[in-house]
């Protein structure tokens, strides 16, 4: 079974990467940022598109 091999050789490398992952995680303060950044995210003949529908639309930004 060369899947169980490989789970039994990754196991030595995933358990000090997630150990180091979960140290690195931080707690929860409630300050949170906003970033106003215009950000283009499709074409305007896509915002009808079954996928956007009530997400996307044409708008403006602050800037106009």
């Amino acid at each position: 079974m060369p899947c169980y091999e490989r789970f039994v050789t990754l196991q030595s490398v995933f358990m000090p990467l997630l150990c180091f992952l979960l140290s690195r995680l931080g707690g929860r303060t409630g300050i949170y940022y906003i970033d106003s950044t215009a950000l283009r995210v499709c074409h305007n003949r896509r915002i009808r598109h079954q996928t956007f529908e009530g997400l996307a639309g044409r708008g403006k930004t602050s800037m106009g």
